[in-house]
């Protein structure tokens, strides 16, 4: 134009209504194209090899369609990256994530990539689906081993491995162990086979060893049990079939089905048994007989109860405690020592070579003393027998100095040494002091001499 500032357009004389106008004023769109038709705005149609539209700044290209249809974004040239749009819709382009990384939305701004194992806790792998991480447990129906309805537990490492079946009532469950188990928890009882289970074969080694019919026949191996191929139970008695019963099970235990038959171990006869069980009142319930070199009967308690508890009626009569004490006549509580009696010492007896009665004791032949030392109220030493307590007097034939038909008082102390004999005729007695004093108590007549004695004679100061 020769106006060099003026726009040119094309298909209206006025800007806004022209279909194509051109303009140089940096304020308005150097090219722009309005149509209202059903055909596009605008076409460009490239039969070169050029690109088919170019946009650049100041020469540098920023945006191009290439001649085969592809767009090319010339700021976003990260290997990888993906694009995406912000609030105001500008496209952006994301890192490039590592290998095996996922993109992952942030609620918000650009998308990031992360791990799989962050999101993703299985691998698969020839066909088999498993954890990602190999040595976690699976839980099925809860987050703990507890809650979980089904639980594959021990996976790896040195636990058994275990999988297990909750019967979502407490903490009942049934499971499976490597180890060979299949239990129960909380006590609850195993039952094999339901309404729509077979028979039932007890197998170790392949061979079957017991076989559960489901017609209640009980079959054990006729090869190992050439005698008895079959149980039966009637009348709750176990034995074989068409043999012989000897053996009922009732209410959990096994007992004689002839139950005043004698039980023998060791022997077929009576008197040479080794161990014989018997229900008549008139031979002992048990004895044991033996010819050994080790003990008849050994009894070894692990735990801490007593021994052995022998008792009539229910009645403790004798026990064997836990620590090899005895004790007798109803004394249950078992104490540091031997105890005949229900009486405890007052004397700190503790050891089990102590030995105390409650009642009296009487011995028909010797009791022997230590040859040195404390005996019970005695000591003796150097050939010497004294009270224990050395203070004690010594009193014979009673129980006080009074009624005693010999007594030695004063021993030790302000008192005088007394040595007494009592005339056994009411306070009638003669005494000797260690102040030099004979005499007689209760005015009685003092004599010297009598049908045997000699002459009497008297020194004073040895004259």
């Amino acid at each position: 134009l020769v106006n060099d500032t003026a726009d040119f357009l094309f298909g209206n004389i006025a800007s806004s209504a022209a279909k194509f106008k051109l303009s140089a004023l940096g304020t308005s769109p150097v090219a722009s194209v309005a149509g209202s038709t059903s055909f596009a705005a605008s076409v460009v149609d490239q039969t070169g090899a050029g690109d088919l539209f170019t946009a650049s700044k100041s020469g540098a290209s920023k945006f191009t369609i290439l001649n085969n249809g592809n767009v090319q974004i010339n700021n976003l040239t990260t290997d990888g990256g993906v694009l995406y749009t912000g609030a105001t819709g500008v496209v952006s382009q994301t890192a490039a994530g590592g290998a095996g990384q996922v993109l992952t939305s942030n609620g918000g701004g650009a998308p990031t990539w992360v791990s799989t194992s962050s999101i993703n806790f299985w691998q698969r792998a020839s066909g088999v689906v498993a954890p990602l991480n190999i040595t976690d447990d699976l839980l099925l129906g809860g987050t703990s081993t507890g809650s979980a309805k089904f639980a594959f537990i021990n996976n790896i490492g040195a636990g058994v491995p275990t999988a297990s079946i909750s019967a979502n009532n407490g903490n009942n469950a049934a499971f499976l162990s490597g180890a060979g188990t299949l239990g129960t928890t909380n006590r609850q009882t195993l039952t094999l086979g339901s309404a729509s289970t077979g028979d039932i074969a007890l197998a170790p080694n392949g061979t079957t060893a017991l076989y559960l019919a489901g017609n209640g026949v009980v079959s054990l191996n006729a090869a190992t049990y050439a005698n008895c191929a079959a149980l039966t139970t009637a009348s709750n008695v176990v034995g074989c079939a068409g043999s012989t019963s000897y053996l009922r099970l009732s209410q959990g235990a096994f007992s004689l089905v002839n139950d005043t038959a004698d039980f023998l171990f060791g022997s077929n006869a009576s008197t040479s048994a080794k161990f014989k069980l018997s229900s008549s009142n008139q031979q002992s319930t048990a004895s044991v007989s033996g010819s050994t070199g080790y003990s008849a009967l050994v009894v070894d308690n692990t735990g801490v109860g007593d021994l052995f508890t022998a008792s009539k009626s229910g009645a403790t009569k004798f026990v064997i405690g836990n620590n090899g004490t005895f004790q007798t006549n109803g004394a249950v509580a078992t104490v540091g020592y031997n105890r005949i009696g229900t009486g405890t010492t007052a004397f700190g007896l503790s050891s089990a070579n102590d030995l105390y009665i409650t009642g009296k004791l009487e011995v028909n032949g010797g009791l022997y003393a230590p040859a040195s030392g404390v005996s019970g109220y005695l000591q003796r030493f150097n050939g010497a027998v004294s009270p224990n307590n050395i203070t004690d007097d010594l009193l014979l034939g009673g129980v006080s100095t009074a009624s005693a038909k010999f007594a030695f008082t004063n021993n030790i102390g302000a008192g005088t040494p007394t040595a007494s004999i009592s005339a056994n005729s009411g306070a009638n007695g003669t005494y000797l002091t260690g102040a030099g004093v004979l005499g007689t108590t209760n005015m009685q007549t003092l004599t010297l001499g009598a049908i045997g004695t000699g002459d009497i004679s008297f020194k004073p100061g040895n004259t």
